[in-house]
């Protein structure tokens, strides 16, 4: 015979956990995508030193890079917090279809 398994939602795969890892690496890269456009902006072309180091970065396409590789983090976030939803509903079932058994 087969063995019965249960999960439950403290142990869904660690959806809720890797959601929330992935919504704070894509905020904390959008943080970061919008200090260097906000470098473009302040700084110009004539500045010299660690700033022209700076608009050089941010003029680049790397910010742009960095805000697409964030959103793209979102919306794997936003997947595994649905399937940490859809696990927990399924836990509410399944506890009230063991009550009614009872």
């Amino acid at each position: 015979m087969l063995k019965e398994r249960r999960f439950s939602v403290d142990n869904d795969f660690r959806t809720g956990i890797c959601s929330k890892i992935f919504f704070l690496v894509a905020l904390i890269l959008m943080i970061v995508s919008s200090i260097f456009f906000l470098f473009s902006i302040i700084f110009d072309e004539k500045s010299t030193g660690f700033t022209e180091i700076l608009y050089d970065f941010s003029s680049s396409f790397y910010p742009e890079t960095i805000l697409s590789i964030s959103i793209i983090l979102l919306a794997i976030g936003v997947i595994f917090y649905f399937f940490n939803c859809q696990f927990k509903k399924l836990e509410e079932i399944s506890k009230e279809i063991e009550n009614e058994d009872l």
